[in-house]
């Protein structure tokens, strides 16, 4: 099943314009726990398809706001950015479920001995999650300073890192814009243009999405 494990659009109408025109076959979609009550709970939205809604939230971290994100609530699924060092270590040992948000201002911590801790846990429970549409706004910033070559990079050597290890890796689109959103293609395509094989996109875009959604269910 295609999955978009999280859009950060938080209009209703630009929700359904999502689903409807750009990624008509998305089979599971992250939304804001917020967009998910305030948009679906009633016929007016009611789609004419089934689409599995997770209502997720997105925390950015450090060491001293740590507990923020592991105290949402078992029925939303989190995602923790940690934007320094001792966050993202204590995310990758915690005996908990945690999503770590690769994000422009987390990618700096986010490096190999990371990669190695989650791999290291004693239960199938620690996931890379990348946000895409993060990094294209920061090289599409008028004056932007961002080198598009070594954040690409930096983001190639995470994902072949963590599928070497098989650590579940998962890149989701994270629009927030309606007039720039991604689809799951889009992302195919940028994966491939990054040396992925049709495999390893499979894996990311599929399979490991899937695998998250199943193992935060058993946790809940």
């Amino acid at each position: 099943m295609k999955a978009n494990m999280f859009l950060a659009l938080d209009r209703c109408s630009d929700v359904l314009f999502y689903l409807t025109s750009i990624d008509s076959d998305v089979a599971i979609l992250g939304l804001n726990s917020s967009v998910v009550a305030e948009c679906f709970t009633d016929d007016v939205h009611r789609l004419d398809r089934d689409v599995l809604l997770i209502p997720r939230k997105i925390t950015e971290i450090t060491e001293q706001s740590f507990e923020r994100c592991l105290e949402v609530a078992k029925s939303v699924l989190a995602g923790c950015s940690p934007i320094d060092t001792a966050s993202a270590r204590r995310l990758a040992k915690t005996h908990r479920l945690s999503v770590v948000v690769v994000t422009p201002s987390s990618i700096r911590v986010i490096d190999e001995s990371q990669i190695n801790f989650m791999h290291q846990s004693s239960t199938r429970s620690k996931y890379i999650e990348i946000h895409m549409q993060p990094f294209l706004k920061i090289f599409t910033a008028p004056n932007s300073r961002a080198s598009i070559e070594k954040n690409l990079y930096m983001l190639g050597n995470i994902i072949e890192r963590a599928l070497k290890l098989d650590v579940g890796t998962v890149v989701s689109t994270a629009s927030d814009d309606r007039k720039r959103l991604l689809s799951l293609t889009h992302l195919d395509i940028i994966l491939f243009y990054m040396g992925f094989t049709k495999r390893e996109r499979r894996l990311i875009i599929e399979v490991y999405p899937t695998e998250l959604l199943l193992t935060w269910l058993s946790y809940r």
